[in-house]
């Protein structure tokens, strides 16, 4: 009895240790994003649909097909969350790693320098 409570202990040991090291491996890539919006200057994002955000120094360009081209003004970055304003309207775009946008308003994700169709 003594030996099979042993055994016992060692594999839940080793299950506790690799998740506690999973969870620090995958923990550490979810941060993989610029830590200030000029990381995305100059840098044009992509969607599977044809849509396009081009980003500049302080405005970014948005094509979709539902709404066109409209030009927004960036007014704030925090925690991967880029938001942008066009006539008193917000904008937000949530940077899944550097490469990656997650469009908000339209559930579409943009990534960087890939053009689809």
């Amino acid at each position: 009895m003594k030996r099979i409570r042993r055994i016992i202990v060692v594999v839940i040991l080793c299950a506790l240790v690799l998740f506690v090291s999973y969870s620090c491996y995958t923990s550490s890539r979810l941060t993989k994003y610029p830590k200030e919006i000029g990381g995305y200057k100059d840098t044009t994002f992509y969607s599977n649909d044809g849509g396009v955000v081009a980003f500049t120094e302080k405005h970014a360009w948005y094509f979709t097909e539902e709404q066109g081209i409209i030009l927004l003004t960036l007014a704030g970055y925090e925690d991967g969350v880029i938001k942008m304003t066009r006539d008193e309207k917000e904008f937000y775009f949530i940077a899944v790693d550097n490469d990656t946008l997650y469009d908000e308003q339209t559930k579409k994700i943009f990534t960087k320098g890939v053009r689809y169709g």
